[in-house]
């Protein structure tokens, strides 16, 4: 059975703002993954310039072939 985990304290929840990209309330942007390590860095970007979302950067641990 697969599970999701946020990984988003409470205390960084709200650096995890997303919506709305001028005034950032809410944090209604995910990055889902299946079959790779737990991200090791998440980011939103401060610039939206071509929607009403900020843009999520996340970056996954490819695990190693056996």
């Amino acid at each position: 059975r697969d599970v999701f985990l946020d990984d988003a304290s409470q205390d960084a929840e709200r650096a995890s703002f997303t919506f709305p990209a001028r005034a950032p309330t809410r944090r209604l942007d995910y990055v889902f993954q299946l079959g790779l390590g737990a991200s090791s860095q998440r980011e939103v970007l401060g610039a939206a310039q071509v929607s009403d979302h900020l843009p999520v950067v996340t970056v996954l641990r490819v695990p190693e072939a056996p």
